[in-house]
This record gives C-alpha cells, structure tokens and sequence, in this order.
C-alpha cells in the first residue's frame, strides 16, 4: 500500500475499539468491525464514544465515503504508543473482571459453568489483540451471540 491509500488497514488487520471509560473493547478484523460497530443494534443500543487503534498503537479514525459511510480505518499521522494503549486494554479487562465480580451471571454460558475470570493475555500489545480476537468472537452481523466475555463489554 502507498502513504496515499486511503484504506491503509486492511481488512484482515486487528483493530482494537475501547471507550474513553475503559468499560467497552471489542478486538475484531477491520471487515468484522465495519459490520459489527456502527450501526449498533436494534435490540441493545450502545451509546459509548470508542477509539479506534491498530495493532502498533497508532490510533486509527473511520475513512468516510461521500455518502457517509465508514469504509475503513485510517492512521491519525500520530506517533504510535504500544504501552500506553496496552494500559489502557489491562484497564478495560480490570473492570470487566469487577463486573463480573459483583454480578457472577455475567459469565453465563449456555450448557457450561459460569466464566469466573476475564482473560489477561500477556506479551506485545500485538499478541494481546490476537488472543482477545479469539476471545472476544466480534462477527460480521447484528446480535450478541458471541458469548459471554464479548457480551461483558456490551453490559
């Protein structure tokens, strides 16, 4: 890709959502993001402002058609902060792990034990972003049927 291309993160690319409250984060492919983020859902709207990074910490903003709709993420032309936004993704699963501390329900699962813990996956910001990918299942399409560590950040 060149610095002129308007679609620099591509569509298989990690990109992670977090609220400035830390209590939304949703890890998913560009693809996966673009269907799942905005346009909420019907059954559950979600009001929280996010921000958008890629998987260096450069901070990414939605690249708009003509018509108004986000057809990508592009870089901001900032410096990318791996630590800063990996403190920020140990915050969000710090508060999602009180949430469900104080409401253990949250951890339903269909014919499983309720989940007890939120994952704390460790090493470059990089490999925290895949492993939450895997974790947190955010799909193309409407409805929260992900489970229940993606459903935590939607509560």
């Amino acid at each position: 890709m060149t610095s002129t291309d308007p679609f620099p993160v591509g569509l298989d690319d990690l990109v992670l959502a977090i609220s400035a409250d830390h209590t939304f984060l949703h890890v998913g492919t560009t693809e996966a993001m673009l269907a799942h983020l905005p346009a909420g859902h019907d059954d559950h709207p979600d009001e929280r402002v996010v921000e958008l990074y890629d998987a260096t910490g450069r901070r990414l903003w939605p690249v708009v058609t003509a018509e108004l709709v986000v057809a990508g993420f592009g870089p901001d032309g900032g410096a990318a902060d791996p630590d800063a936004v990996a403190a920020r993704v140990a915050t969000a699963l710090e508060l999602a792990q009180r949430r469900l501390t104080a409401d253990p329900g949250l951890g339903r699962q269909q014919s499983l034990p309720p989940a007890t813990e939120v994952p704390r996956p460790k090493g470059s910001l990089a490999d925290v972003l895949d492993a939450l990918n895997g974790e947190l299942d955010v799909r193309p399409g409407p409805g929260h049927r992900a489970g229940w560590f993606h459903n935590l950040f939607h509560v």
